[in-house]
């Protein structure tokens, strides 16, 4: 089969980020079926991530640098994006509680 890999392969590959960063482990993919492609690669998350992420991540392949059967490499913006919507969640709650709190009084 040339280049291609196995889902058997695929899952449980490391993911890191192209500056180094340990992302986690490919613990899935999700197909496009009208285009027979892998429209995103589930990643669950590593340790180090456990606090500032998603349990899993959902990657596009456009965000993949590189794919083989050693590991995925991504680009470090994945993180980045990620860790900023799960920081903005809060505010968005804190946002609705305050405005609850406002009619109440």
């Amino acid at each position: 089969m040339g280049n291609m890999l196995r889902d058997s392969q695929l899952r449980g590959l490391p993911v890191f980020t192209k500056s180094g960063g340990r992302v986690g482990k490919v613990s899935g993919f999700v197909l496009d079926p009208a285009a027979h492609s892998v429209s995103r690669y589930l990643v669950r998350r590593g340790r180090s991530l456990s606090r500032l992420l998603p349990e899993e991540l959902a990657v596009s392949p456009v965000q993949v640098v590189s794919l083989d059967e050693e590991k995925m490499v991504v680009i470090d913006a994945v993180i980045a994006v990620e860790a900023r919507a799960a920081i903005e969640l809060p505010e968005t709650i804190a946002g609705a509680i305050s405005g609850m709190s406002a009619r109440i009084e």
